[in-house]
């Protein structure tokens, strides 16, 4: 499959909002998207830790990537999911459900948690490119415990 998209200027992570009593905030971050959809920005990224990923559920990571869908579709974003289980199996499952959800592209960043050597990084990433047909963007991110070669 050929990359159809472009990813071009600038692409935020989005902030997730949450209320005063630890909520997410669904309708503030509706707005947050149309916002970005109104000026202009061409893609935006979920789930990286501007995102408050780590603090989320799985169910409020679907809800929240649902309504970023249902946005997009009536602009011209493009969606990048952040995936960064440092399981193997827990990270292909949830690329394949936010490309079943509607991202146009896989964002991964690699495992950090106990030190993984190289390879396992590299297997780790082959692992996910191998469980998704759309493109996958790998996040170099050393500063977090990465590895700097990879």
């Amino acid at each position: 499959m050929g990359v159809t998209q472009q990813i071009r200027g600038v692409c935020p992570v989005l902030a997730v909002p949450f209320s005063s009593v630890g909520d997410v905030d669904y309708e503030s971050f509706r707005s947050l998207v149309q916002f970005n959809a109104r000026n202009d920005v061409e893609s935006v990224m979920m789930f990286g830790v501007a995102s408050e990923n780590a603090k989320l559920t799985d169910a409020e990571r679907e809800k929240l990537l649902t309504i970023l869908i249902e946005e997009k579709r009536k602009s011209s974003l493009i969606v990048i999911a952040t995936v960064a289980d440092h399981s193997l199996e827990l990270a292909k499952i949830k690329a394949r459900r936010f490309e079943e959800i509607g991202a146009d592209f896989i964002n991964i960043l690699p495992p950090t948690f106990l030190s993984p050597t190289r390879e396992q990084i590299l297997e780790h990433i082959r692992g996910i490119l191998e469980s998704v047909s759309i493109p996958v963007i790998i996040q170099h991110l050393p500063q977090a415990g990465g590895m700097e070669d990879v």
